[in-house]
């Protein structure tokens, strides 16, 4: 069995120099919870991507590469955006 505990202390002791700036430059901390992908924007756009590949499946490697970068490419910088606009409401859901 694998003892994740030693990772996540390391894990934990590098993020604290980092939550220490963010409070001393007054950076407001929100409460995550630590498995939500529901409040990841980049989760939809992920979930947008299999719904995308499930309707046109690829049969080998070398063309599942290929329609993921074109399902990418599809990706407006405007589709982004609404993806990260949505954050107030995904944060007031939880």
């Amino acid at each position: 069995m694998f003892d994740i505990r030693p990772r996540f202390s390391k894990m934990v002791q590098r993020a604290l120099p980092h939550i220490k700036w963010m409070k001393e430059n007054n950076v407001t901390l929100l409460k995550w919870v630590s498995s939500s992908p529901d409040l990841s924007p980049i989760e939809t756009l992920w979930y947008e991507m299999k719904n995308v590949l499930r309707q046109h499946p690829a049969r080998t490697i070398t063309e599942l590469r290929q329609k993921l970068q074109e399902i990418w490419d599809c990706f407006t910088p405007n589709f982004c955006q609404n993806l990260v606009n949505t954050m107030p409401q995904r944060i007031s859901a939880v």
